[in-house]
């Protein structure tokens, strides 16, 4: 862990100075189509402390081969790929729609 990281709490992948960290995904931007969720999420994704996500419409919660009785979120998180990132967000529009 580096020192940098031990200061913020925040934990290397694999323990080494050179492996990104990891994100947990803090937000999620929902919404109908044409409603504006690309808009808010280039505006979001702009923001210097927040991460963006590695594409737009990561469809974690539609995943039907998930356990969805004993979920398992340590895969739903994106590199933090600056150190001023401190939050990171998924853009789903189709979330509003998945129970």
């Amino acid at each position: 862990m580096s020192r940098d990281a031990s200061q913020h709490g925040r934990d290397r992948v694999d323990g080494s100075d050179d492996a990104p960290d990891w994100l947990p995904y803090s937000f999620s931007i929902v919404g109908a189509q044409k409603s504006g969720t690309s808009t808010l999420s280039t505006a979001l994704d702009r923001h210097p402390q927040v991460a963006r996500a590695p594409r737009k419409e990561l469809q974690f919660f539609t995943r039907e081969d998930m356990d969805w009785s004993r979920p398992d979120y340590s895969g739903y998180r994106a590199p933090r790929r600056k150190p001023q990132h401190l939050i990171a967000g998924d853009a789903t529009p189709a979330y509003l729609f998945w129970p």
